[in-house]
């Protein structure tokens, strides 16, 4: 089995420092002692891996206030991996961005909330801007771009916002 690189990034000041409040996200969620390391920028921004690299806490992270299209778009790479064949040592997938926009949840108080917390037309521009980016990306196999792959996926994907300064 494989994981093929085919994309990479310049990262600016504002990337690093979301990857790094992402990390740490990890390190400090970690209550139960599952992470013992990190992949930094292969599988994503940032990978938790436990102590035999066969669970995989999987982060996507963007210095954004993001809409609902927005995170369709920053999900890509997720999915990606989601479909791959790496998909089963994936156990967590979460997209952590720095904020989001009020079209996004009617709780404005939540920090965590998945797809089904979403209202109806944030899910379908999430669900439309999700699908277009993967069919774009060439490291996203058109055959894995169905709907029950998205749906499913979409099911299994944690949204966190960054906690601002004093929070």
């Amino acid at each position: 089995m494989t994981y093929k690189i085919t994309a990479s990034e310049r990262t600016s000041a504002s990337a690093s420092e979301m990857e790094t409040k992402a990390m740490l996200y990890l390190f400090c969620d970690d209550d139960e002692d599952k992470i013992h390391g990190f992949a930094i920028d292969f599988f994503n921004d940032v990978t938790g891996v436990d102590r035999n690299a066969l669970h995989l806490y999987d982060i996507q992270s963007k210095g954004n206030d993001a809409g609902p299209a927005d995170l369709g778009e920053e999900m890509v790479t997720l999915f990606k991996n989601y479909v791959s064949d790496f998909k089963d040592y994936f156990v967590e997938r979460i997209l952590f961005v720095r904020g989001i926009r009020q079209s996004v949840i009617d709780n404005k108080k939540l920090t965590r909330f998945q797809y089904a917390d979403m209202n109806k037309s944030a899910q379908q521009k999430l669900r439309n801007s999700l699908i277009n980016s993967c069919k774009k990306k060439t490291y996203v196999p058109n055959n894995a771009v169905t709907d029950t792959n998205i749906d499913s996926f979409l099911n299994k994907v944690d949204i966190v916002v960054s906690k601002k300064k004093g929070e």
